[in-house]
Order: C-alpha cells, then structure tokens, then sequence
C-alpha cells in the first residue's frame, strides 16, 4: 500500500517535490491575489489572506512529509553539508525562541525558518540540478512576467497607491515584496539566461 502513496516511489516524490517549490515560492514570497497590505506586510502574507493559514500549515506539512521520506531514502548527509553556513542562525534561534519574550511566536518562526531552508534543499536533493536550474529560470522569470502583466492589464488590483503615486505590485501583496522578488528573478534570468 504505501508504494501506491503518491510521494512514495521516486517520481512520485519528484512530481511532489516541483509541486511544492511552485508553492513554497507562492507562500514565501507572499505573491497573492489580493488587496495591498501594509509596508511590511510580514504580518499579514498569511493571516490575512483567505484560507491563508490552512494553505500555510498543509504546505509545512507536506515539506516536513516529504523531508522525512527523503531523509529515509538517501540520508542526511546532503542537508546537513548544505545548511551548516547558516547552522549558527538556527541555534540563536532556538535560543532566543526559548529565552524570548515572546516564546511560542519566536517558536512558530523559527519553524518557518527551518521549513524555508529544508524546502530550499529538497528539491536539490531529489532533483538533478540541470532540471532544477531549468525550473528556477521559468518560475521565477513566470511568476515576474505575469505581474506586469497583471498589473498593466488590472490596474484596479495589480498596482498600490504610494503617497501620491502609484506602485505596480502584480501579484504580490506590496511592492516591496515585488521588488525584491524581482530582484532575484533578475539573478536567477541572468545566471540560468542559457537553459
């Protein structure tokens, strides 16, 4: 039975993995289609949106899921090797999640945190790297051409007042957001220009 699961055999898991980077990248960088938020927008790129924490915690889920049936297959060696750069941050925030003022919210985030860096790994892991470089050049560069077009297109929703002008948005909840996403698209276009 659990080779008819859909992430259990290795296409399956391959086919879940794509699946969930598309999604990490939705939940991660916030693009939605819906109302501006506020400058930050951190607070509200899911509570506020609809269905915004179901979507929030079926995705940490699956991540976890599928980390632990990659750890089983091959080990974890890989993440281990890929994540200890940024090891120190994660015990500061173990640390400042268990002497925080705010325990329980430091802990949530530092979930979020390690759920962004496993997600980050796992499609490496599973995936050879032609393929993921091939992935990130047509979601990232995807995602940003169909903002502009979306905001050019539905002024309405895809572009925010800004004091006394207005800001494209796209998709995103603010154009902070946008920016710095675009910011990156722009690194991964460039580098992967080839695939």
């Amino acid at each position: 039975m659990p080779g008819n699961i859909i992430f259990c055999n290795s296409t399956g898991l391959r086919r879940t993995v794509v699946f969930l980077f598309v999604f990490c990248i939705i939940q991660f960088s916030s693009a939605w289609i819906y109302p501006a938020s506020s400058f930050s927008g951190i607070g509200s790129a899911v509570q506020e949106k609809f269905l915004g924490v179901p979507f929030q915690y079926c995705l940490w889920l699956v991540v976890s899921l599928c980390f632990y049936l990659d750890s089983r297959r091959s080990g974890l060696t890989f993440y281990s090797r890929v994540l200890l750069p940024i090891s120190p941050f994660i015990l500061i925030g173990f640390a400042s999640s268990i002497f925080g003022v705010m325990p329980f919210d430091s802990l949530r985030y530092l979930i979020l945190f390690l759920v962004m860096c496993v997600s980050s790994v796992l499609p490496v892991s599973v995936l050879p790297l032609s393929v993921m470089e091939k992935y990130f050049f047509n979601i990232f560069s995807g995602i940003v051409v169909i903002s502009l077009i979306y905001g050019v297109a539905f002024p309405d929703y895809g572009v925010q007042a800004y004091g006394i002008q207005r800001a494209l948005r796209g998709f995103f909840t603010n154009k902070n957001q946008f920016g710095w996403f675009s910011a990156i698209s722009l690194i991964i276009i460039v580098v992967f220009f080839d695939v």
